[in-house]
């Protein structure tokens, strides 16, 4: 149902829309509105991309978990994919997801899910795996097949 969702009912509604306003207004401003909105979201979304990178990198340098940059950092590569298509439905969404307030709250809401299990994405630093995964030890292994029931040991 997703697929059916983004490659046949969106595109549906976006040239739906592109007809009812271009009559309202004309062609050429839907074409400008077109170009615009990917040229101005796309500087929004490179600057405030550049800006999540350096809060993950500064988190990172303090040794915490950057997850709801990575999270944020995801929201704006889905935001500027909906600015770059052609509509005017997907610039709605690509621009909402350059609004700093609706791109954290939509972030917090995800790592939410994804703390409480409900969801398929986890985050996970170096420094909790190292607590959680206490018992595990570094080494070499390789496995002696064993001959009519006996291990022959391999000296090397």
């Amino acid at each position: 149902m997703p697929l059916l969702l983004i490659f046949i009912i969106l595109p549906a509604i976006e040239l739906t829309l592109f007809i009812k306003i271009g009559a309202q207004v004309g062609a050429i401003p839907i074409l400008l509105e077109v170009i615009l909105t990917a040229a101005i979201g796309l500087s929004v979304m490179r600057k405030q991309g550049l800006s999540t990178l350096t809060r993950a990198n500064e988190k990172l340098n303090r040794g915490e978990t950057p997850a709801k940059e990575v999270a944020e950092g995801f929201l704006l590569g889905i935001s500027g994919l909906f600015i770059v298509l052609p509509g005017i439905l997907t610039d709605v969404f690509g621009i909402c997801l350059l609004i700093p307030f609706i791109r954290k709250s939509l972030a917090s809401k995800i790592l939410a899910k994804s703390a409480s299990g409900q969801s398929s994405f986890r985050f996970y630093s170096q420094h909790q795996r190292s607590q959680t995964d206490a018992h595990t030890f570094e080494g070499e292994f390789s496995r002696d097949e064993p001959i009519d029931g006996h291990i022959e040991h391999k000296k090397k």
